[in-house]
């Protein structure tokens, strides 16, 4: 019987144009110790154990707030009524009863004319001593208020804002930010829009009498334009200062199509090296979005010819400098990497395993490069290969999962995605360090040609494999990719990161990933470390041998792919991938299973479907 690829059902090619673009819908800019008075909204930060420590005298509240307001117009000045009501706020956040304050006021913002403005006072870490156990819970409440701002700007139809903060420093600054555009996200491209018209029209709807059109409220704020995706035009001052103190360009008007605009005004003037900060992370989130958006994609849209075209548009549309290469399931027989090529045999032949290698020559991103098409190179020594998981759609095969977890299975390329996106971002920031990516990508499904349970696969470093559990395919592709990675990039330490184990969801009810690695101990110590300041949470778990291993052991083959008896996965899982991984070679096994998807935290700024765990964990190591 011949199978042909089903055009309806599969997409050879994505379109990225309806994708989240950070850049269309968010600018922003720097001034030292100077406010866009354009703006009507001000928004102050304030750190609550900053104020409760510096701010014990209320005059010194006072006196922020007069610089504050004759950062407008020197002539702006605070009055009696205006300094009893400041008093008043000072004595509500010193006694911890006030988050949130809105005042409005009429300043000068010119010799002869006043405005009316907003300033909104928010406290933050309010609940938390200042400590050094208290790192993550510090940095996530600075993005969840970024967060904050974002919703409350799109609520109230705000689309440009001044920001301006107390007792933050420039990382509390780059969290705020990040909350605010990690917040941004959406995945609208399958929403028509032609449900709410069916509904309507639909003649037992009920359209609910008396009830106000949100359309027709109106707005307080004078110079607004839409948040969400009804991008419009809003004019912007550009009128910074530079570190001479000179305007950069003599509040000239431009026109932008970017829904939220923001002016950070700091005091220490620290603006370059809070600028670059800012950057750095937009690069960083700017491929979490891109992540997002393969994550969130069906696997009749992202499937193995689909991924690697993305892949392929990605780094020539954005002329990042990595080296591509794809072998197919022809040359993959060839090279011997069987158990990558088994997960996918279930599948119409076009849509058969794949491996990406993907690589990046840090002196490929030095200055004589700059402006020429580049190649990646592949001449240096490599320090790391990075292997991600890409199981485009998981439906355990042979084994095949129950039907309500399927559909949450397209986010079983995790692995891949966030070793491309990593890549991308390094590669974009000019990192120093050399390295690898490896994609091996599937489908794991069935069909004519799937493994069969009891089935014996040769792998790629030599071992006869039973596969007795198809579900558990993962660990087969990885396996494999270790092994080529140890033969083709010798001393290179291999880190693979995947979505391998449902069991981690159990146990961190999504709270943390784990990491389980051999011979790099301080590794794993600093991304745990970093994974409290960048609000990944990590947990080390200790690598053991024993019982485990003596459960792999097949009646038939070398080794089985799943354990007999044990119920537990996570460490079956790691102890059969350390059986592919040569003695002294230095490993780390990065399991994001179940922290991908759906994440239902406390804070907000993670809304969709899936998050893009682990770049920012991954990115520490470089």
């Amino acid at each position: 019987m011949s199978l042909k690829l089903d055009k309806n059902k599969y997409k050879t090619q994505v379109d990225i144009n309806n994708y989240f673009h950070l850049d269309s819908v968010m600018d922003y800019k720097i001034g030292n110790k100077k406010l866009n008075t354009s703006f009507d909204t001000i928004c102050l930060l304030v750190n609550a154990p900053y104020f409760k420590e510096e701010m014990k005298n209320k005059d010194t509240f006072v006196k922020k707030i007069e610089e504050l307001v004759k950062l407008f117009h020197t002539k702006n000045n605070v009055s009696q009524p205006f300094k009893k009501l400041i008093t008043t706020l000072w004595s509500n956040i010193m006694k911890g009863d006030v988050k949130e304050s809105v005042l409005t006021l009429e300043l000068f913002t010119n010799d002869n004319i006043k405005e009316i403005k907003t300033l909104v006072i928010t406290v933050v870490n309010e609940d938390v001593k200042p400590d050094a156990n208290n790192t993550y819970l510090q940095n996530e409440n600075m993005r969840d208020m970024g967060s904050h701002i974002r919703h409350s700007l799109h609520k109230n139809n705000i689309g440009s804002c001044n920001l301006m903060f107390l007792g933050l420093d420039n990382d509390d600054i780059v969290n705020v930010m990040e909350g605010f555009v990690l917040s941004m996200y959406q995945f609208k491209k399958y929403k028509t829009g032609l449900e709410k018209d069916t509904i309507n029209k639909h003649p037992y709807s009920q359209k609910g009498k008396g009830r106000k059109n949100p359309n027709n409220i109106v707005k307080k704020t004078l110079k607004t334009l839409k948040g969400g995706n009804n991008q419009k035009k809003t004019k912007k001052t550009s009128s910074l200062k530079s570190d001479n103190g000179k305007d950069t360009d003599n509040v000239k008007k431009t026109n932008t199509n970017n829904t939220y605009v923001l002016h950070l005004c700091v005091m220490n003037n620290d603006g370059k090296k809070l600028k670059k900060m800012v950057d750095e992370m937009l690069v960083i989130t700017r491929n979490i979005h891109m992540c997002q958006d393969l994550l969130n994609e069906p696997g009749n849209k992202i499937n193995p010819v689909s991924f690697v075209g993305f892949i392929k548009h990605y780094i020539d549309l954005h002329n990042l400098p990595l080296k591509v290469k794809v072998l197919e399931e022809d040359e993959l027989k060839k090279m011997g990497m069987n158990l990558l090529v088994s997960v996918g045999q279930g599948s119409l032949p076009e849509m058969r395993s794949r491996l990406v290698v993907l690589q990046y020559n840090s002196s490929s991103n030095n200055s004589k490069s700059k402006g020429k098409k580049n190649n990646g190179g592949d001449n240096s020594k490599v320090d790391c290969v990075l292997i991600g998981k890409g199981v485009t759609q998981d439906t355990g095969g042979i084994f095949i999962k129950p039907g309500s977890s399927i559909p949450e299975m397209k986010t079983d390329k995790a692995g891949a995605c966030v070793v491309f996106a990593l890549m991308s971002a390094l590669s974009k920031l000019g990192n120093k360090k050399n390295i690898v990516g490896l994609l091996p990508i599937a489908e794991n499904s069935i069909g004519p040609g799937a493994t069969i349970p009891g089935d014996i696969i040769k792998a790629y470093n030599g071992m006869n494999v039973e596969i007795v559990d198809t579900d558990g395919e993962g660990r087969l592709m990885m396996a494999d990719c270790l092994s080529y990675a140890q033969d083709k990039w010798s001393g290179a330490m291999c880190v693979d990161v995947s979505t391998l184990t449902m069991e981690l969801e159990y146990m961190s009810c999504k709270e943390f990933s784990s990491v389980i690695g051999l011979n790099t101990d301080k590794e794993m110590e600093n991304m745990v470390k970093n994974g409290e300041e960048i609000g990944e949470r990590l947990v080390k778990f200790p690598f053991l041998r024993g019982k485990v291993e003596e459960e792999l052991k097949s009646d038939v083959a070398d080794i089985r792919n799943v354990v007999k008896k044990c119920q537990g996965q996570i460490y079956p899982s790691t102890t059969f991938l350390a059986h592919f991984v040569k003695e002294g070679v230095r490993w780390i096994h990065l399991d994001l299973g179940g922290n991908t998807y759906k994440l239902d935290r406390g804070y907000s700024y993670p809304e969709e479907e899936t998050v893009g765990v682990g770049i920012k964990l991954l990115a520490g190591l470089f």
